[in-house]
Parts: C-alpha cells; sequence; structure tokens
C-alpha cells in the first residue's frame, strides 16, 4: 500500500495535536492497552511530551503510528480509514457539525469546497501545504474525486470522505479506486442509500478481523468516554498537521443630510491627482469625543476655530466647496482607525468575542465605546497617532443577506462570519506588510460605527461627507462581500 512508504518518508514536521486526536482514537477503538504497548515499544515512559502542541518529528508520529498498528494487529490502511472515520466523529462530538454542514447541500458541493476550506485556513498556517481535490460528474453517475498530496494518505481521505456522507448527509456511499498515479489517485464515489438506524450502529471504516488481545476491550464504535473538547483553531491544526510538508440598524445614511449628498456624487471626484502634490496645511488632529481636550471645543467648534470661520458656518456646507487639499486636511485631521484585533476574532475566539464585544456586528447599537475603540491615525502636537500601521478600509454590509440560513446553513452566524473574515484578511495584510501574520492585530481599519461620533450630529453629517478622503488616506480597501452587498447604495459607492 501506498501507506507504507510512509515509513521511510523523508523528515517533515506533525503538530503534536494530532497525537493527541490519534491517542484518543486508540483508547477508543483499540483499547488502552495497544496504546501503552506501543509507547513501550518506542521506549516511551511518559506520553505528555508527545502530546504537547507543538511540532515534532513526522518520523515519530510515523513510528508510532507503526507500533500501534503492529501491536494490534491491523493492516495500515485500514487503521489509516479507521482513523479517518474516527477523525469525523471526534470533530462532530465537539460541536462542529454545524461547520462541516454549512460547507454544502450535498456531497458534491461540499468536496468542491475542500480547496477553498485550504485556503482559509492557509492564513493562519502559512507553512502548510495542503492537498488538493478536483470533484465532477461521474460517467455512469456518481461521483469522480481526484485527490493529489505530497503526502499520500488515500485510505485516511477514504475513511474521512465515508464518515462525513454518513454524519453530515445522512448517505452511506461506496468508494472505488479507478486510478492510481505517483501522488495523484481517482475515486468513483457513488451513494448506497440514506443512513438508516440500523447501519448508523456501524462505522463506515472497515474494523478488524484479528482477535483482541487477552484483557483488552472490544472494540468502542461511538465511546464518548474519552473525549477531550478542542477549539475551532486547533481543529484548523489537526487538518493542517496531515498535509504540512515543513517543519516549522440599516446601512442607509445616518442623516437626510448625508443622504443627499450621496445622491449628489453620482460619480468619484476627480481631482486626485492633485492631491498627491498638495503640502498639508497643518498638522492639527481633532478628537473623536464630543467633547474634546482643546479648550473643551467641540470638534466642529475647533475646526471652525481653525480655518477662521464664521461661529454659525454650515460645516457641511463649507467643505463641499472647499478646495481638494482643504477637504484632504480636514479628513487628516478628524480620520481614526481601530485596530483588527478589536473588531476581528479568528475562528478559536470567535465564540468568545462576539460574547464580550457587546454585539458590535450583531446589531445596529451606537455605543459610545466603539468610538473608545478607535485611534487617530496621523500625529498631533503630542505626537499621538498609530505611526506607520496600516490602515485599510472596511467596507460591508450590516445586515445579513437575504436568506443567509438557507443559503449558508442554520447556525452560521453572519456576525461571527465578518469577525473572523476581519481576522484573517488583517492576517494577509501583516504577512505582507508587516512581515509576520501574528502581527495581524497592528493592522487597523477604518470603520464606520468605530470611527464617526454618532452622537453629534453634525459631526457625523461632516464626516459622511469626507468619505472619500477617508478612503483616498488609507492603505487599501477590504471588502467583506456578500450576493446582496451591490444591492446596498453605500456599498456601491464605497466599491
Amino acid at each position: 500500500r501506498v501507506e507504507s512508504n510512509l515509513l521511510f518518508a523523508p523528515p517533515i514536521a506533525m503538530h503534536g495535536l494530532i497525537h493527541v486526536v490519534f491517542k484518543h482514537f486508540v483508547l477508543d477503538e483499540l483499547g488502552p492497552n495497544v496504546w501503552r504497548d506501543a509507547l513501550q515499544r518506542l521506549c516511551i515512559v511518559d506520553d505528555a511530551p508527545l502530546l504537547k502542541h507543538r511540532q515534532h518529528s513526522d518520523d515519530l508520529t510515523l513510528r508510532l503510528v507503526a507500533a500501534v498498528v503492529d501491536r494490534a494487529g491491523v493492516a495500515l490502511d485500514v487503521a489509516f480509514e479507521l482513523f479517518g472515520a474516527y477523525f469525523v466523529r471526534y470533530l462532530a462530538a465537539q460541536g462542529w457539525g454545524t461547520m462541516l454542514s454549512s460547507m454544502g447541500k450535498n456531497l458534491k458541493e461540499f468536496l468542491a469546497g475542500l480547496n477553498e476550506l485550504h485556503h482559509f485556513l492557509e492564513r493562519d498556517l502559512r507553512t502548510a501545504v495542503f492537498p488538493f481535490f478536483t470533484v465532477r460528474d461521474g460517467p455512469n453517475g456518481g461521483l469522480r474525486l481526484t485527490y493529489k498530496s505530497s503526502r499520500m494518505l488515500p485510505s485516511l481521505t477514504v475513511g474521512i470522505l465515508k464518515e462525513i456522507s454518513a454524519v453530515v448527509f445522512k448517505v452511506r456511499v461506496s468508494v472505488v479506486e479507478v486510478s492510481r498515479q505517483d501522488n495523484i489517485m481517482t475515486w468513483q464515489v457513488d451513494e448506497l442509500g440514506p443512513v438508516t438506524p440500523e447501519s448508523s450502529e456501524e462505522s463506515t471504516a472497515p474494523t478488524r478481523d484479528t482477535p483482541k488481545a487477552k484483557g483488552e476491550p472490544e472494540v468502542v464504535k461511538r465511546a464518548g468516554c474519552h473525549w477531550v473538547r478542542i477549539s475551532f483553531w486547533q481543529f484548523h491544526q489537526v487538518l493542517a498537521s496531515c498535509c504540512s510538508n515543513k517543519s516549522a440598524a440599516n446601512d442607509a445614511p445616518a442623516s437626510k443630510a448625508a443622504t443627499a449628498e450621496l445622491e449628489d456624487k453620482a460619480v468619484v471626484r476627480s481631482e486626485s491627482a492633485e492631491l498627491s502634490v498638495l503640502s498639508p496645511l497643518f498638522c492639527t488632529s481633532f478628537s473623536c469625543s464630543p467633547m474634546s481636550d482643546a479648550g473643551g471645543l467641540p470638534i466642529c467648534d475647533q475646526i471652525r476655530a481653525a480655518f477662521n470661520l464664521d461661529p454659525d458656518e454650515p460645516l457641511v456646507r463649507w467643505v463641499r466647496s472647499s478646495k481638494p487639499a482643504v477637504r484632504l486636511e480636514v479628513a487628516r485631521s478628524l480620520m481614526r482607525a481601530v485596530p483588527a484585533v478589536k473588531v476581528g476574532a479568528s475562528w478559536d475566539n470567535v465564540n468568545d468575542f462576539e460574547a464580550g464585544s457587546y454585539g458590535f456586528w450583531g446589531t445596529h447599537e451606537v455605543n459610545p465605546r466603539f468610538l473608545r475603540w478607535s485611534t487617530r491615525c496621523f500625529e498631533d502636537t503630542e505626537g499621538s497617532g498609530i505611526g506607520d500601521m496600516p490602515v485599510h478600509f472596511l467596507s460591508h454590509s450590516w445586515d445579513a443577506p437575504p436568506d443567509w440560513d438557507g443559503i449558508i446553513g442554520e447556525g452560521c452566524s453572519y456576525s461571527k462570519y465578518k469577525a473572523a473574515t476581519a481576522c484573517w484578511v488583517a492576517k494577509d495584510i501583516a504577512a505582507k506588510q508587516l512581515h509576520s501574520a501574528a502581527d495581524w492585530g497592528d493592522v487597523h481599519y477604518w470603520l464606520d460605527k468605530c470611527c464617526i461620533p454618532q452622537n453629534d450630529n453634525e459631526a457625523l453629517d461632516l464626516h459622511i461627507q469626507l468619505l472619500e478622503e477617508f478612503m483616498q488616506l488609507c492603505d487599501g480597501l477590504v471588502v467583506i462581500f456578500t450576493w446582496a452587498y451591490l444591492s446596498r447604495l453605500w456599498c456601491v459607492y464605497e466599491w
């Protein structure tokens, strides 16, 4: 079998979490005596170092698998298929069935989305080398699935595929090899019928055909005594460890005046070329609180004082008629940005983020604390500002698009999706501009709820009037795109 060649594979790295899952697989499916004896064969007295969440030598993992297989008397390919099926049940027991079911309404859609899933995983697991899948209709029905990987584990893949079909889509499938060449393998996948109460009691993976050792318990198919809760982030690490080849309110404007301003802007301003050669008029940053620290003057009064305007001068009208350089400098003085870590969360932390973010993504609530999350972008006279940290304009729709649950899947929160998206995009930006995805918290977003004072109507209208300038001052545009994005006037304007 192809898996046998793994015992002579070149040194690569395996994350310790795969050891954790593998241990529970052995305990549940093969018995504690097999695990104990396998450790003894490897001269391992304490398995605690083996289970640490860090990179381990791939040779160690493969020797552990070989010791278990030899002790249990199970063929290597059978053991991998059993483990693949167990891995899916393990995830389902952790509560990730909803996430898996959201990847498609049927098995074909699920398989077609695997490469996209791996694409997202790469944001967090940048040293991983993922397998590549293609799926198409079979010549006589069913599906043709092609699997390509630098680390060939076909039996593991078959076990996962069969169990995914049974657990997520409630169908039994047959998986028959069609062709194999080097690191590419193709299967014919056919449905055998729905999962019945009788068939659900049996594992879709093969069982051992050898007698159990003396004192060894029977194989437990659905035992739960050894389940250990893991986070979604850790689940990503498990997936990547199998394929790593390296060691190491509404969207409408907030006021009638702003609506009129937006409708007046049928085309984008054309003076942008001129702005690149203009020098700033002054370097004062205004506080975005209702009352600033500059003599207790509100933001708008500070602007009037700085430009020697009449105290009753309507700022929105004045800004509209001002020269591009003046508009840009006013925007520069008002511009704030929020750290990505305040509005984004990695998958392992998205539930805690939503619980502790005061409903940031999930409601239209105006909360003064959101404004306090942001910071001035440009230095004032005291040197306050975010310095050279990248700032991107984040464009999105606050409301979930129509039929979100029906298309994406019930239980897949739109607000969690946006928080996770804000995080992994920030990781992309950090990896490119800050040279480390781990520094994603230093990436900043211009985001209306955090960067526009919502409790000062004049200041709010002024910020909306300067929306184009805020976008120009950002380093780039990030769009959280859905099928309803282009139906929103604000979104179309920002796009």
